[in-house]
């Protein structure tokens, strides 16, 4: 316990120093007060954490499913504004169930000393966190506090699996009450990095449960306007989820199936809705080169 209490502190001054750079920075500015300072927070039954557009969409299908017997008050976090934007917009939706109250807030900076400001500001009945979102200042002061933590959707890379099981020996002093896996690999490799007191079980993925198929007024608009950029008779393939260091390869993909497959669209998505100007401008490039249309949504 000394020692956890050293690397502690440690940590939380390790945090005081770098907020000093955040504070200046223009990245932060419009959510740097709100990250630090438990003002901004109100008690709630249930907070909800996701990193950003993907974890959105599970979280709403989470809040779906609650079915309460009575009024709740949920907190709704992300490190971007994209996954913000998306929960407010379904949080601000005709089919939002009026009986939840959900506020919509930065995830705040992993600071232990601000954390438990804020976890005694909320009181939180449940921590659900979404993928792998893992803090340890916010684990450990959940874990303090005594409230029951679950992970929800849990999914390890094999790069972060190996970063996880190097620093084996803070995850297990700061574990969850559960965590559900997508995948029987993943439940294992939570289970070799976390506490053995935690529950590990599986089941499927829920970002799927998101792809639904009413076919109401706006779906079938939506239906119809998507087929006028993707045609049913042409092949599709898809580029999802493209990160920085994977933008290289990406060109590499496109010129292979341009020049062996030319008949056909190609989807791109980046990971991160920031990088879209950059890719916009490599596209426009590799268009140059290889002579195909390039069309914008």
């Amino acid at each position: 316990m000394k020692v956890q209490n050293i690397m502690l502190n440690l940590y939380n001054l390790a945090w005081k120093i770098i907020l000093l750079f955040l504070k200046k920075s223009s990245a932060f500015k419009e959510s740097y007060e709100s990250r630090i300072s438990p003002d901004y927070y109100d008690k709630v039954d249930i907070w909800i954490h996701g990193a950003s557009v993907g974890e959105a969409f599970v979280a709403i299908e989470i809040i779906k499913r609650l079915n309460s017997e009575y009024p709740l008050k949920i907190l709704y976090t992300a490190t971007t504004s994209q996954g913000l934007g998306i929960m407010n917009s379904y949080c601000a939706g005709p089919g939002f169930d009026s009986s939840v109250e959900c506020n919509t807030q930065w995830f705040p900076f992993d600071m232990p000393q601000s954390i438990e400001k804020i976890i005694l500001k909320t009181k939180p009945g449940i921590m659900v966190i979404l993928e792998t979102e893992l803090w340890p200042g916010h684990l450990y002061m959940l874990k303090k506090h005594q409230i029951k933590t679950i992970i929800i959707n849990g999914r390890l890379s094999k790069k972060s699996y190996s970063r996880y099981l190097k620093t084996r020996f803070i995850w297990e002093k700061i574990s969850p009450c559960k965590i559900v896996a997508t995948s029987k690999k993943d439940a294992g490799r939570y289970e070799k990095i976390m506490d053995r007191t935690t529950r590990i079980e599986t089941m499927p993925n829920i970002k799927f449960d998101s792809i639904l198929l009413d076919k109401n007024e706006q779906d079938l608009r939506a239906s119809s306007h998507l087929k006028t950029i993707l045609p049913s008779d042409i092949p599709l393939s898809i580029l999802a989820s493209i990160r920085k260091e994977e933008e290289f390869h990406m060109e590499e993909i496109i010129t292979y199936l341009f020049e062996n497959y030319p008949d056909q669209v190609i989807a791109i998505f980046p990971k991160h809705i920031q990088r879209m100007q950059s890719l916009i401008e490599q596209l426009e490039v590799l268009k140059n080169e290889l002579g195909f249309d390039l069309v914008i949504r």
